[in-house]
């Protein structure tokens, strides 16, 4: 895994926004993802010129077999290079009201004065893109590599619970530029922000222990009432 900062504006950044940036961030996930979907890419693009090759040079129904798998395999490479674009790169845009978190093409905008509380914290796991409900909260993930995340919670414009946790190439600095603009207090620090991730799993442990009692006691009631 490797990290990099934006030397330049991709046509992505660009279209987060230029005006009133405070900070930018560009996290570039390297590890098993990229591999997972890079060769499968080079395969389908390698299928693809043969499947050309041999409709152009062939004849007969081998023609028609070479442009068809020519043309699927082309499909097949577009539709994983763009899987790799959009899950392998993770931009995030600091302005003067808003924070801008994208993985690929998606990703919230959330207004500062929305933000209720801005952490580090610190994720064994990878879960490149996804949503958990952690109490009455909606978290969407963006977990590029293991390690030191920022964990944004908010409300959104109907007045829902939310929450964001993404990779960061500098994780401290960076969630320390979101509460200066928004006039918070300095960060949580790892520890506090670790061991609140340690109760959410406790407390999600013992939900799922309870409803096993309780699924193991109602069995236990069937058999008695049989016998």
């Amino acid at each position: 895994m490797s990290t990099s900062n934006a030397g330049g504006l991709d046509p992505i950044e660009a279209g987060m926004g230029t005006e009133g940036v405070l900070k930018r961030d560009k996290f570039v996930g390297r590890g098993a993802l990229q591999w997972l979907v890079g060769l499968p890419t080079v395969l389908f693009l390698c299928l693809a010129i043969a499947g050309g090759v041999i409709g152009l040079a062939g004849t007969g129904a081998a023609v028609t077999a070479g442009l068809v798998m020519g043309g699927v395999s082309a499909a097949l490479a577009l539709g994983m290079a763009f899987m790799w674009m959009t899950l392998s790169v993770l931009r995030t845009v600091l302005t003067r009201d808003a924070l801008h978190v994208q993985c690929g093409l998606w990703g919230p905008r959330i207004p500062l004065d929305r933000i209720e509380e801005c952490r580090v914290v610190d994720v064994a796991g990878v879960r490149v893109a996804g949503k958990r409900l952690v109490k009455d909260r909606w978290i969407t993930t963006f977990v590029m590599a293991p390690g030191e995340q920022i964990e944004v919670l908010y409300t959104d414009q109907g007045g829902a619970k939310r929450g964001v946790r993404f990779s960061a190439s500098d994780p401290q600095g960076l969630a320390e530029a979101i509460q200066r603009a928004r006039g918070g207090a300095r960060i949580d620090t790892s520890a506090e922000a670790s061991s609140d991730i340690e109760a959410e799993a406790l407390e999600e442990a013992l939900a799922e222990a309870e409803a096993l009692a309780e699924a193991e006691a109602h069995l236990s009631g069937q058999r008695g009432s049989a016998r």
